[in-house]
Parts: C-alpha cells; sequence; structure tokens
C-alpha cells in the first residue's frame, strides 16, 4: 500500500512540474480560422510570444481594407469579417503608436474621410455612411505597436 502511495505521489509530481515548466517549447502553428455565427469568419495566429519576441514573419489569411492601405512594414495578426460588412483587421508593426496614428490621420484625410474624434490611442473617421475606427496598443515588453481597424460600411 505504501509503495503505490509512493509511485501515485512521484506521477503527480511529474504532471505537476510538466504543467509548471512545460513539456518542450511549443513551435508556432498555422493561423486558426474559426466561424464564429453564420457569414463570420475570424482568423487569428497561434502565437505564443516571449518578451521582445520579433513581429510574425507572415500574414494571417484574411484581406486589407479596400477603403484605407495598411501601414507599411505591418503584418496582419486578424481578420474578420461578418455578413453585413463589418470588417476588423488588427496588425502589428515595430514603429511607435505616433507614427502610425499620424499616418492613418494623413491618408484618411486625404482621401476625403472626416475626423470625427481623436484621441490618444483611437481615431474615428467618417465618410457618410461608413466609419472607421484605428484603435492603437503599444506593448513596451515586446515594443510592438499592435492597431486594429474596425469598418463599419454603412
Amino acid at each position: 500500500m505504501k509503495k503505490v502511495f509512493v509511485v501515485l505521489c512521484v506521477g503527480l509530481l511529474v504532471v505537476g512540474l510538466s504543467a509548471v515548466f512545460g513539456c518542450g517549447k511549443k513551435e508556432a502553428e498555422e493561423p486558426v480560422t474559426e466561424t464564429t455565427a453564420p457569414g463570420e469568419t475570424t482568423t487569428k495566429p497561434d502565437i505564443s510570444t516571449s518578451e521582445g519576441e520579433a513581429l510574425p514573419t507572415k500574414d494571417v489569411p484574411g484581406e486589407d481594407l479596400e477603403v484605407t492601405p495598411r501601414y507599411p512594414g505591418s503584418v496582419r495578426v486578424e481578420y474578420s469579417k461578418d455578413s453585413d460588412g463589418f470588417t476588423k483587421v488588427s496588425y502589428q508593426t515595430k514603429d511607435s503608436v505616433d507614427k502610425v496614428s499620424e499616418y492613418y490621420h494623413e491618408k484618411m484625410t486625404s482621401s476625403g474621410w472626416q475626423l470625427d474624434s481623436s484621441e490618444e490611442s483611437q481615431l474615428v473617421f467618417e465618410k457618410e455612411p461608413s466609419r472607421l475606427y484605428v484603435l492603437l496598443y503599444y506593448y513596451e515588453d515586446d515594443q510592438i505597436t499592435e492597431y486594429e481597424l474596425k469598418y463599419f460600411p454603412e
């Protein structure tokens, strides 16, 4: 009985240590495409980042928005579009939030969009009947700027 108890304890210890320290380094997998509702598709990479890790090397499947170009050198990390045309696309870049914000401010206003509101981490553009949100995030540990483009066609 004592021997069974010791074997059981050692087994639990091995499982516990494996859970805490991992069984090995996980390789990045191919992007995952999920259908979340009828007519809606979301694509995200399976990324396990550590501090200071580089940007993903290739875009996840999806499309860039037709109403605005992507920021130069950025990588598409998420894409979703529903049956009503609402589209959300996320990108990452090593450039600063300010550079990305200035880029979209210039590109959108020069193509006839009106700046509806501007905050430190969000720009909202309108061109009747459409709206475009540019949401900006900075991940200090990785030194990566992520920006989301949310497009509402009507």
